[in-house]
């Protein structure tokens, strides 16, 4: 969350001043294309792992059930969402004097 705090925050000199919903729905849309890919990617290497697994240790066997992988898929999403709207908005909703004077 740090680093998408630090982003919004650099973004307010005056390209997010004055345009509020907008700025929330792009930044939203970033996040979930961001935390969407992550987030298969993070399930492709676990299944990678899987297969690894499976190839190395004989005997054991390594499954998915399609509940996990939704959940995992959700959560990692859910969690950019999250961490990419409430700095949005934050710094949306900021009074273009402040966000100004700080640089």
């Amino acid at each position: 969350m740090g680093g998408r705090v630090v982003e919004h925050d650099q973004r307010t000199n005056g390209s997010m001043l004055g345009c509020c919903q907008a700025a929330v729905e792009q930044f939203l849309v970033e996040a979930t294309l961001i935390s969407s890919i992550g987030g298969i990617a993070g399930i492709l290497v676990a299944m990678l792992l899987g297969v690894a697994i499976n190839v190395a240790v004989p005997g054991f066997e390594v499954s998915y059930s399609t509940f996990s992988i939704g959940a995992a898929f959700l959560t990692s999403t859910g969690i950019g969402v999250a961490f990419g709207f409430f700095p949005a908005r934050r710094a949306a909703f900021l009074d273009p004097v402040v966000a100004l004077s700080r640089d």
